[in-house]
């Protein structure tokens, strides 16, 4: 049984410019979604891709979210 990682989230103070740096530097590609405050992108290995979240109290700078696959979250 396999537990992949899916999806990434890093805090960012500017979402926008987060993902346009990473495009830039690593060539991955990017949406934003300025109504959500939100900018999603993909490393385009194996479509591993996350988002930027904005820094919050609950989500400081340096902040990173992991999302893991699993087929029942309860075992």
């Amino acid at each position: 049984m396999s537990h992949p990682i899916v999806h990434i989230e890093l805090s960012a103070e500017n979402h926008l410019e987060m993902a346009k740096w990473y495009a830039e530097v690593f060539g991955w590609t990017y949406e934003s979604y300025e109504d959500m405050n939100y900018s999603i992108f993909n490393s385009g290995e194996d479509s591993l891709g996350g988002g930027f979240n904005p820094i919050t109290d609950d989500a400081p700078a340096g902040t990173v979210v992991v999302y893991i696959h699993c087929d029942d979250i309860n075992e």
